[in-house]
């Protein structure tokens, strides 16, 4: 083969590579959510959180050195203090809620009540919960509760027990438009606590009547989550978070001995004829609007929402940390390999034939030559197909999991955390403690706990259950033995959830 002839055929693979190495990547899931426009500025997503603001948070201790430092060298406007160009709101006294157990965001004990503390501001973090197409935004929601405060301070109450703001009988207690936790948040929450840039990136959205305790649509920077949105993301890490070591310190109101099971205002009332009450949440639970409280309560945590402006800015999608979720941006090395090897083997294969037909190779080549050439090029095709099927084997027919197939679902082993609290059927207002778990693993077992407090099941136990798994088409079946007796359930796999009559019981939370 004279050089001419090799440049030739080189030149084809090249262009044959690129060419089909441009389509496969053409086509490979982005990681955004929108495209970056040029004149948008991309919110950075980590891990699904969001920072944006500040806030007092974290807190210095009053045994500390850098405690003693701050009170002695900060410069302070009343309570707020600088000090290495870091700010710091002091509480004098410190006040915390009776029901005990409860510890700071490092895992250490609460000081004691009445103790002075420093809280340093801190970015907020945001879950970012949905996008709202009609108003154009991406709904933000603060991973914790951020600070306690009543709903209404404006508070009286008449001799038949109703509640109204101020000496106006005619709006109750309870009304979100003229609430005091409304004109914080839209007030001197928005005005101080984001920068005029951050502020820039934000758009005022309506609190719709129907999702709020007020009688008509406002407009709003900042608002309350409503019971109907609680719940209906309250099975994601997105709703599940506790509270700042600033909120803990104002008394704020918790249960099961864990801020994880604080209370946090939600934007609905109770009754309508129960001008003074305010329903909140108390850790994941809503329990059918029965948990609320006195609007002027001061001990339910302030959990807020934002929008940011989706005209001014695109929002970074959160990273996918689930291996084998279908549909994921990343890019597995078999699916590398079986692309680079197939377009190297039959590209090498099409473009020698093609020179072989126009007797460019004989006599030239020798037999040998030729017989290693197409060999080396059938064997490296070979290994472009089968990497490729091993890709579609893990990624697509689910034949790597026991009764998998071709044609069957897609279904990662690992951790499935229950996605509702109320136990089904119940007669009774009880919420259950905790939500059950299964962790299905690959070799075809399967381990129960009954009682997971973590969003991501990081305490597992394994002591409720134990047995094994099969997997056929979109049916996911398994039998377990309980200190009770054997149970065997069977689920419906929808992508990272498991369903049981239809209704989704179970969601994928972590790998095995």
């Amino acid at each position: 083969m004279d050089n001419a002839n090799k440049l030739r055929a080189l030149l084809f693979s090249s262009l044959g590579l690129i060419a089909m190495g441009i389509g496969f990547f053409a086509n490979v899931p982005k990681h955004y959510q929108g495209a970056h426009a040029e004149d948008k500025t991309n919110i950075e997503v980590n891990d699904g959180i969001v920072e944006l603001g500040y806030y007092p948070q974290s807190i210095v201790k009053p045994d500390s050195t850098e405690f003693s430092k701050i009170m002695s060298e900060g410069q302070h406007n009343d309570d707020i203090y600088t000090y290495n160009e870091d700010k710091y709101a002091l509480i004098e006294s410190v006040e915390y809620y009776s029901e005990g157990g409860g510890i700071y965001e490092d895992g250490s004990s609460l000081i004691e009540n009445g103790s002075a503390a420093f809280f340093i501001f801190e970015p907020i973090k945001w879950h970012v919960l949905y996008n709202d197409s009609d108003q154009n935004v991406c709904f933000l929601y603060a991973k914790y509760a951020i600070d306690t405060m009543a709903w209404q301070t404006d508070f009286t109450e008449d001799d038949n027990y109703n509640a109204h703001v101020g000496t106006n009988p005619d709006i109750p207690a309870y009304d979100w438009e003229y609430s005091t936790i409304r004109k914080y948040l839209n007030g001197d929450f928005y005005n101080k606590y984001f920068t005029d840039t951050e502020k820039g990136y934000l758009k005022k959205f309506i609190t719709k009547a129907s999702e709020s305790s007020s009688n008509k649509d406002v407009e709003d920077y900042a608002s309350i989550i409503s019971p109907s949105k609680f719940d209906e993301y309250k099975s994601s890490k997105k709703i599940k978070g506790g509270a700042s070591d600033y909120a803990k310190s104002k008394k704020l109101s918790y249960h099961w001995h864990s801020f994880e099971s604080c209370f946090i205002w939600l934007n609905n009332y109770k009754h309508s004829y129960e001008t003074k009450y305010v329903q909140y949440a108390r850790g994941t639970g809503v329990n059918d609007g029965d948990f609320s409280e006195r609007a002027n309560y001061e001990g339910n945590g302030m959990r807020p929402m934002i929008a940011l402006d989706l005209s001014k800015v695109t929002v970074g999608a959160p990273k996918d940390t689930g291996s084998g979720s279908s549909g994921g941006s990343s890019v597995s090395a078999a699916l590398i390999i079986g692309i680079i090897f197939s377009i190297l083997g039959m590209g090498g294969l099409i473009t020698f034939m093609i020179l072989w037909s126009k007797g460019k190779l004989v006599p030239k080549m020798g037999m040998k030559a030729i017989i290693a050439t197409v060999a080396t090029m059938v064997v490296a095709t070979s290994v472009g197909f089968i990497s490729l099927a091993s890709y579609t084997t893990t990624q697509v027919t689910g034949l790597n999991t026991p009764g998998g197939g071709l044609g069957g679902c897609n279904f990662q082993p690992g951790y499935y955390l229950q996605s509702t609290a109320p136990y089904e059927n119940s007669n009774a207002n009880f919420v259950q403690v905790g939500l059950s778990c299964y962790l299905f693993r690959a070799d075809g077992t399967v381990s129960y706990c009954a009682t997971i407090e973590t969003d991501d099941a990081s305490d597992f136990r394994g002591d409720s259950g134990s047995g094994t798994w099969t997997k056929s088409g979109c049916s996911l079946k398994f039998t377990y033995t309980t200190p009770m007796g054997s149970v065997a359930p069977t689920f419906t796999i929808s992508g990272t959830k498991l369903l049981y009559g239809g209704n989704e019981a179970y969601h994928f939370v972590r790998g095995e």
